[in-house]
């Protein structure tokens, strides 16, 4: 199909009065680089061509340049992707459902004519126009909208075309995000909406509304807004003491906004049970507050900071959230310690440090009732020990240990767990000897023993005996 550039008689037979493709239900045109036209043969009223066409997928066809077939009266699903020269969609779709377009720069997509609509995904197109949007948009759930160039509609009709949307993403259209900062336009609105992304709003400062709102800053939040990400907003710098409102919310992800420092505990909402940090160059404190309390945040279950190279702790009085079950903390460079007063959480079952070259311990014991199953600790230049009591870990199946130049040993008192299924060392250069008894961990399936050139000796009591897996280069 590399040469083909008009679809025309020679696709629909030679009688074009009769009705082509009467049965076909998915029709799809991939990496046809030559084509140029589409001619429907739709003149002729009576001709009624793919009558039971309910989906339809255009896919990097660069020079198509002319119109699409017009009379498709059950179609649901078009997906037009990486189709640079094409200006204009079918005039009357009255099924379609879904539409998804990527890439298509000269596009005009018409939301007027689309009365069933309720799953919109746009990444590149030249304009979205919609004149009515109360009776083209009220039936959609899920709007994406990225890289638009032009959004023509008036603001309320625009409110009211997103008035059931439950998922809503807009990237790269400062106007649209915008209009809506210092009004009441998602809150008021969009009160279905569960989850919302933002990305690249230069404009935005604050996430919620202040008593005293200032000048194109804030924007509001739905009450039962459900997931909140923010991406790549560089005026940010806080959220506001209003998104406590917002019970229902329980994942937050704040992602490359330099202007943020912390976040103070009285401004996390009290049901976030997922929070993702990433990408701060000036972040000092995760959780930040003169008379903060820490369990505050009660139900924070899964914390994910990276990337941030100026933290220095986890919260200003050194706690961890009680609640916690996962941390992943990565490229955290001035990061010291995890917890000032040397405990981790009971409850959490997976740790993961990749990349903080200041770490200087982990904390120094572990209870023996902790939940800990998962110890991942990676490019920990300034580590020198690992905690007492991994014996009394009884869910702990594996540890992972790499690039951690200054670990020297596993202290005489530091045993492992005898239900210890992986253990991996590599990269460990002062490392001179294994664990203690290790050849009384009969649960052991791998060891992985790598760039470790201080070890010159095994035990003397030898390995347990292990799985298949085994792997000691």
């Amino acid at each position: 199909m590399n040469k083909v550039k008009n679809v025309g008689a020679n696709f629909f037979g030679k009688d074009q009065s009769l009705n082509a493709f009467p049965a076909l239900g998915r029709l799809c045109f991939d990496d046809m680089p030559e084509w140029e036209e589409w001619d429907p043969y739709e003149v002729d009223e009576n001709v009624r061509s793919f009558q039971h066409l309910h989906e339809l997928i255009i896919s990097n066809c660069l020079k198509l340049l002319g119109s699409l077939p017009n009379r498709l009266p059950s179609l649901t699903k078009l997906e037009i992707k990486l189709c640079q020269q094409l200006r204009s969609l079918p005039s009357c779709l009255p099924l379609l459902e879904k539409l998804v377009i990527q890439k298509c720069e000269q596009l005009v997509v018409s939301l007027s004519s689309l009365p069933k609509l309720s799953d919109l995904k746009i990444d590149g197109c030249k304009e979205v126009v919609s004149t009515n949007c109360t009776n083209s948009g009220s039936f959609m759930e899920t709007v994406s909208l990225s890289n638009v160039s032009k959004f023509t509609s008036p603001m309320e009709g625009m409110m009211l075309g997103l008035i059931k949307v439950e998922h809503l993403f807009i990237r790269g259209y400062e106007e649209l995000i915008s209009s809506w900062l210092n009004n009441e336009g998602l809150s008021t609105y969009l009160r279905p909406l569960r989850f919302l992304e933002i990305h690249n709003c230069s404009r935005l400062v604050s996430i919620g509304a202040e008593d005293e709102k200032e000048e194109h800053m804030q924007l509001g939040i739905p009450r039962h807004i459900e997931h909140l990400t923010i991406q790549y907003c560089e005026m940010l710098e806080r959220l506001s003491e209003s998104i406590n409102s917002c019970r229902s919310l329980t994942v937050l992800r704040i992602e490359g906004c330099p202007r943020l420092i912390s976040i103070s505990n009285g401004n996390l909402p009290p049901n976030v049970r997922r929070l993702t940090i990433t990408l701060y160059e000036n972040f000092l404190y995760l959780l930040d507050g003169v008379n903060n309390n820490i369990n505050s945040t009660r139900l924070l279950e899964h914390l994910v900071i990276g990337g941030c190279k100026s933290l220095i702790s986890l919260s200003s009085r050194g706690e961890l959230p009680i609640s916690l079950q996962h941390v992943d903390i990565y490229s955290c460079e001035k990061l010291t310690f995890l917890s000032a007063n040397g405990k981790l959480p009971m409850g959490l079952k997976y740790l993961r440090i990749n990349y903080c070259p200041a770490l200087e311990s982990i904390p120094q014991d572990i209870e023996e009732n902790s939940s800990l199953e998962l110890i991942t600790i990676d490019g920990c230049d300034n580590l020198n020990s690992l905690p007492r009591g991994l014996n009394k870990l009884i869910h702990l199946g594996e540890i992972p240990i790499g690039r951690c130049s200054s670990l020297i040993s596993f202290p005489g008192s530091v045993l492992l767990t005898t239900k210890l299924r992986k253990l991996h060392l590599s990269g460990c250069e002062k490392l001179q000897a294994l664990p203690n008894c290790i050849h009384n961990i009969v649960s052991m399936r791998e060891l992985f023993i790598f760039d470790c050139p201080s070890v010159i000796s095994f035990p003397k009591e030898g390995f347990p005996l292990l799985g298949i897996m085994t792997q000691i280069p």
